[in-house]
């Protein structure tokens, strides 16, 4: 009988044991990554989540900084000056910003960026991509004191699984401007045909299509939000505003996660003293329904039917040629291929091919979107094999062929 006690007490023990062993690790990595390497918003948030909101709208502000730059109108391609709101996504300072706001921008252009704590860094434009919207700019030492950059920064994460309806966000704008932090929700969490239309020589035209936005309510404050960022309250990025504001008072959110399929080169390549490019990326010209969708959109608003036959695309405009009409009108997902697809001097597809589905390291993905394209051609690597199935465009829907490559 005295064993058995004995025995019940030493598995209490160890059970108390155990539980007090849980409990100084967690305060170990509590006061880790909160008092002495408090950079990291996200992991803070993630280990100690009984932060005071107001509190995670300051660090949040902390990640969020300031651009200014020399650009040209890009209408009167007149020089003008300009402020914009970017986030820092590392410890070591990669701000990711709306790309459309520094078009007119190139990696000799000068950056001025500006944290929440009052230190300047001068900024260099490393990669920027069209089809996200997004541009990367690393902060670089401007004086003695700043020999190693430490930047307060959020983790960019897979938004799909974090935006849903209804989901609070806070919102940070310019923290040289303003202080102000607003909260709200998220209203509608699939938005699939944001476009910026542009007029050159009077035609209307679309720049570019942003093809997974969603829109966020936010509340009202003494400062109208005119711009910035939007995190949730678990320490995630969700996106930077566009622009656009929707007539029931929402305003349209780019998600920034797409970052992550480039971010690392880009890091390696800056590290290395070299320049990113993705020339796999850049030799595959075409678009989806979606953005067809909106060309036919803005070039309806043209006054003439020559304006109207005519669509923006690589900084002219082509007409609709029957091919084009072809793939808008058939019910058939993909990629339409609006050039010659070369690579390494030979041509791998000629143009007017709808690509319907990509093979890459044994794993085949379905081309239903541009989206699904570049997610593909990003992750391919040196002396990958692709392998691209696609229709003939006067037989969609039948005889699917295929033609491999090896990168």
């Amino acid at each position: 009988m005295g064993d058995k006690k004995t025995n019940n007490s030493k598995v209490l023990w160890y059970i108390l044991f155990a539980f007090i062993t849980v409990i100084v690790c967690y305060l170990f990595i509590v006061v880790y990554f909160y008092f002495i390497s408090p950079y990291n918003i996200s992991l803070k948030l993630a280990f100690w989540p009984f932060v005071p909101e107001h509190n995670i709208g300051e660090m949040y502000l902390d990640a969020t900084v300031d651009i200014s730059f020399s650009g040209k109108d890009i209408y009167t391609l007149d020089p003008v000056e300009r402020e914009i709101v970017g986030v820092n996504v590392r410890i070591d300072g990669y701000v990711v910003a709306p790309y459309d706001e520094i078009k007119s921008c190139t990696d000799m252009s000068d950056f001025k960026i500006r944290t929440n704590d009052g230190r300047f860094y001068n900024g260099k434009l490393l990669f920027s991509d069209v089809n996200y919207n997004l541009a990367v700019i690393k902060c670089e030492n401007v004086g003695e004191n700043d020999k190693k950059i430490k930047i307060p920064y959020v983790n960019v994460v897979d938004v799909s699984n974090v935006v849903e309806q209804d989901t609070s966000v806070f919102a940070v704008a310019s923290p040289l401007k303003t202080k102000t932090m607003w909260e709200g929700t998220v209203k509608n969490p699939e938005i699939s045909n944001v476009y910026k239309e542009v007029v050159v020589s009077g035609i209307v035209g679309v720049d570019f299509v942003i093809e997974d936005c969603y829109s966020v309510m936010l509340e009202t404050a003494d400062v109208e939000f005119s711009g910035g960022a939007v995190f949730d309250k678990s320490g995630n990025i969700l996106g930077l505003s566009y622009e656009e504001t929707l007539t029931d008072g929402s305003h349209v959110i780019m998600p920034i996660d797409s970052v992550n399929l480039f971010l690392d080169e880009i890091v390696a390549a800056y590290q290395a003293g070299k320049t990113y490019k993705n020339t796999l990326v850049e030799s595959i010209v075409g678009f989806d329904d979606i953005e067809l969708t909106c060309f036919q959109i803005a070039s309806a608003q043209n006054t003439t039917e020559s304006a109207r036959n005519t669509f923006y695309f690589a900084n002219h405009f082509p007409g609709y040629t029957d091919n084009i009409r072809r793939f808008g009108n058939s019910d058939i997902f993909g990629y339409f291929l609006f050039e010659d697809f070369v690579w390494n001097e030979q041509t791998v597809l000629s143009q007017d091919k709808v690509l319907t589905a990509l093979k890459l390291n044994g794993k085949v993905q379905n081309i239903e979107s541009k989206l699904d394209l570049l997610k593909v051609l990003y992750s391919a690597k040196e002396n990958d094999t692709l392998k691209i199935y696609y229709y003939e465009i006067d037989s969609l829907g039948s005889n699917l062929q295929s033609v491999s490559v090896k990168i």
